[in-house]
């Protein structure tokens, strides 16, 4: 008795494998992310190593064909940089904007934060002015696909065809 007890109370059966529930939900898992997971490997992977080794080759124009250049390309770029005055003043140009436009724009946006976020006096215009781009840019998209279906396809069908026909959100 005590033998049968050892072996069948105290250690249950287990289940093994998968419940079909759960296989349903990893199949939908797995086909929801392979569309992203591929694109992800061609437009960013696949696109960022042939920029890769594209800086490691020379065109040439007699040949058509690329051939590998080594460290050349490097070291142009950086003799470049030394003799072409146009190339020191665009580098200059463009850290200055890129620090004042930092500089500005993290402190603005610090401070507009701020300010909201203690809801002092103005604050709600503060908001509308902050989202009203977003609202605007929404609003001219729906006004011309509105003008597209109800304006442009008529005309051109009637052009085409010589048929008039009303506008397609009728």
């Amino acid at each position: 008795m005590l033998e049968e007890i050892k072996t069948t109370d105290r250690f249950p059966s287990k289940k093994t494998g998968m419940s079909s529930k759960k296989k349903e939900k990893l199949l939908f898992y797995c086909v929801m992310v392979t569309l992203p997971l591929i694109q992800f490997a061609i437009f960013y992977i696949y696109v960022n190593i042939q920029s890769f080794a594209l800086a490691f080759q020379e065109y040439s124009n007699e040949t058509f064909t690329y051939s590998f250049a080594g460290l050349k390309n490097f070291t142009q770029i950086f003799k470049d940089f030394q003799t072409a005055k146009e190339l020191q003043a665009s580098i200059v140009n463009s850290l200055t904007l890129y620090i004042w436009t930092f500089l500005f724009g993290a402190l603005l946006a610090v401070f507009f934060s701020y300010y909201i976020y203690k809801k002092h006096v103005g604050s709600m215009a503060f908001k509308i002015l902050l989202y009203l781009p977003q609202i605007l840019g929404g609003v001219v998209v729906v006004v011309m696909y509105k003008f597209f279906l109800e304006d442009c396809i008529p005309a051109v069908y009637s052009m085409i065809f010589k048929k008039s026909i009303p506008g397609l959100l009728t």
